[in-house]
């Protein structure tokens, strides 16, 4: 008889415990299954960042024709820290937001030569040279979220949400003229003064220990009024207005649960994603425009992201989080054929610069209490 309630309060227990938590891709300060009016996510984040490409320009080969040859390297090493609030309403609604602060962003190049090539940078084209982005508040980023369906609320639905990221132009504007003449104890500004309107929708559902994700995105730019122009420095129309480039992506993931408990909000699990962004071509900042001191004609590129992360939840309250992601640009032009970086004229010798071999190795570290 004893082993019959017991079995019976088993059964009980697992018939009335929690439905699964959503995937980290779709999970909002709100959650429909709790009658709170207000909860409260408090988070943390620490980003690294490590980016190497080769700069080529175009040059006359062996056998008279043009190619693409080794002009410069390109480095940079950037790291911050990114605290956020987020507040969730009525169960369904999420705001939200953040700001980054710089600890640094420091953009290095030197001379880097094909065999049999000499170098072809313009006359008073740096071939070495490094840029300091340090210690300072970057963009504010602000937006809301709403929970479409929660397999938490009723777990025959997959988990939905979708949102809206506005980032402000707040952060002091860079004049890329000004980049060269940084040091650690001068940096320079890291703003571009741009509003970003980033809509996106991402949806999930856990099946046993697999919980399967998909988000996509549009960001869309436009101007400020303090947005920097080459019209500042050179005439117009020929140096050309700012015209940032607009970007659009879909990311395909999924979690492993080897463990969790739904009665007490613990949770462990491994992420892994793949992700594509396109860019469209614009007029703005590249890996040159430090050496040119303007923007430039860039061409449309996608960049192509795998990663792995960690996610640790103690309880409903708290939980950290680790991930590493290595990012591959497709090669794309960084000018156009009709720019001279020694002139202001705009006089034309038909060296475009390109990117190539560009990737990028991040570290994310994240802490998060709720309440």
């Amino acid at each position: 008889m004893v082993r019959l309630r017991s079995l019976l309060v088993l059964v009980a227990c697992a018939v009335s415990a929690p439905a699964a938590r959503a995937a980290e891709i779709t999970r909002l300060a709100a959650s429909p299954d709790r009658p709170d009016l207000f909860d409260v996510d408090l988070q943390v984040r620490y980003e690294h960042l490590e980016k190497k490409a080769r700069i080529t320009r175009d040059q006359s080969g062996p056998g008279g024709g043009v190619v693409e040859a080794s002009a410069l390297s390109f480095d940079e090493v950037s790291s911050r820290i990114v605290p956020r609030v987020a507040l969730g309403l009525a169960g369904r609604i999420e705001l939200h937001a953040e700001i980054p602060y710089v600890l640094s962003d420091e953009p290095a190049w030197s001379p880097k030569l094909d065999p049999g090539f000499t170098s072809n940078l313009p006359a008073g084209f740096p071939s070495s040279a490094q840029v300091f982005h340090d210690n300072q508040w970057g963009d504010l980023v602000a937006g809301a979220a709403v929970t479409l369906m929660s397999e938490r609320a009723d777990d025959t639905h997959p988990t939905w949400v979708a949102g809206l990221d506005v980032t402000a132009p707040t952060a002091r504007r860079y004049d890329p003229a000004t980049g060269l003449g940084s040091s650690k104890d001068r940096p320079v500004a890291v703003g571009e003064r741009i509003w970003g309107w980033d809509a996106w929708t991402a949806i999930s559902k856990q099946t046993g220990p697999v919980d399967p994700y998909l988000k996509a995105h549009v960001l869309i730019p436009s101007l400020s009024g303090q947005t920097f122009s080459n019209c500042e420095r050179y005439p117009c129309p020929a140096a050309g207005g700012p015209q940032p480039p607009k970007m659009m992506g879909l990311t395909a993931g999924a979690e492993l649960v080897p463990y969790e408990d739904r009665r007490e909000g613990q949770r462990v699990s491994v992420d892994l994603r793949l992700g594509g962004d396109w860019h469209t071509s614009g007029r703005w900042y590249n890996e040159i425009s430090d050496l040119a001191g303007r923007l430039l004609e860039t061409g449309e590129y996608l960049t192509l992201t795998g990663q792995a992360g960690l996610n640790l939840r103690a309880s409903d309250y708290v939980e950290v989080r680790g991930s590493v992601s290595y990012s591959v640009d497709t090669s794309h032009a960084l000018s156009d054929a009709s720019w001279d970086p020694g002139t202001a004229s705009g006089a034309g010798y038909g060296g475009r610069f390109h990117v190539d071999d560009s990737h990028v190795l991040a570290f994310t570290a994240t802490a998060l209490v709720s309440f």
